[in-house]
């Protein structure tokens, strides 16, 4: 009995010392300039698919390590058809992360909807709903603390820049409250017009051909920002991001992997001059993505991308 006792007290000491550790701990946005990344990483996205086939709240994503938990500038948000890691200094998301099959590639609700509402005029899937929350198509995030992006910051904005979705719109089209959150400020990034509709726009829609061709992928992207974060607008100060970043997997097949970096200027290129190794992408960000998969599958794929194998 005595030996039961101290196990579990050296048990309690340990979760402790655990929890203590996540809140000491703290994930800064990622930085463009590689030179100024931690070598210490502190968050491991891994991601899985909800065994309810049948129900449309998809956990594709969970935090491994507590810190990205408890630390006090980071929320997770669960959303209908994706999961992001939101930042209250920078207003935007650390990264989002969603799992794309072949049959959400398409569906009936367009974003021209937007916003949907229920039979009570409630806009559906958007937190704490109100009628000032929504403007045009765009979605206030109640669910986040102020200072937050809000609809006067984007009466500031640069002529040069969008709202820049990072789950697009088009991913959501299959329900209503997905598509609704999928315009939520919280997904969003300013991003250059000339991107957005370019070669960002060019990579969803080649995500989505590969989602229909392996019967599903699995999608994290997010913004880069420079190590001063000298551009910004609005009262809530909106810092741009330097680049943004995806990273995709397929495990149907063969597993393989493929990292993307674009700057966030109003350039055209073929897609593939903005491929790098999933490695290139996890050293900027500090992150490490897909660690539930064996590591010498993991060593692999992340090493290597060639989008002609695709």
């Amino acid at each position: 009995m005595r030996s039961i006792i101290i196990s579990f007290a050296v048990l309690i000491i340990l979760l402790l010392l655990a929890i203590s550790y996540g809140f000491q701990q703290e994930q800064q946005p990622s930085t463009y300039a590689i030179d100024n990344i931690s070598d210490n990483r502190m968050t491991s996205v891994s991601l899985i698919e909800n065994d309810d086939k049948e129900d449309k709240a998809l956990d594709v994503t969970r935090i491994i390590l507590e810190p990205t938990l408890t630390h006090s500038n980071s929320i997770i948000l669960n959303r209908i058809s994706y999961v992001t890691s939101y930042n209250k200094d920078t207003r935007q998301p650390n990264w989002v992360a969603w799992w794309l099959t072949s049959e959400h590639t398409d569906g009936p609700y367009s974003r021209k909807g937007v916003p949907y509402y229920n039979e009570k005029g409630i806009a559906i899937g958007i937190p704490s709903f109100s009628a000032n929350v929504v403007q045009g198509d765009y979605f206030m995030d109640m669910e986040v603390p102020v200072p937050r992006q809000e609809h006067d910051d984007w009466k500031e904005h640069p002529a040069d820049m969008d709202h820049g979705h990072i789950c697009p719109a088009a991913d959501c089209k299959w329900d209503k409250g997905a598509m609704n959150q999928s315009f939520l400020l919280t997904n969003m990034c300013p991003q250059n017009h000339e991107l957005n509709g370019g070669d960002w726009d060019k990579l969803e829609n080649k995500c989505r051909t590969w989602a229909k061709r392996y019967g599903q992928i699995y999608i994290v992207a997010g913004p880069i920002f420079d190590s001063e974060r000298s551009r910004c607008f609005g009262p809530n100060n909106i810092p741009i991001p330097a680049a943004f970043f995806k990273v995709v997997l397929c495990l149907s097949e063969s597993p393989k992997a493929i990292g993307f970096i674009f700057p966030n200027v109003g350039t055209h290129h073929n897609l593939e001059e903005y491929v790098v190794t999933v490695d290139k992408v996890e050293d900027v960000l500090g992150m490490d993505f897909f660690i539930e998969l064996p590591d010498d599958v993991e060593e692999e794929i992340e090493a290597y991308s060639n989008i002609n194998s695709w």
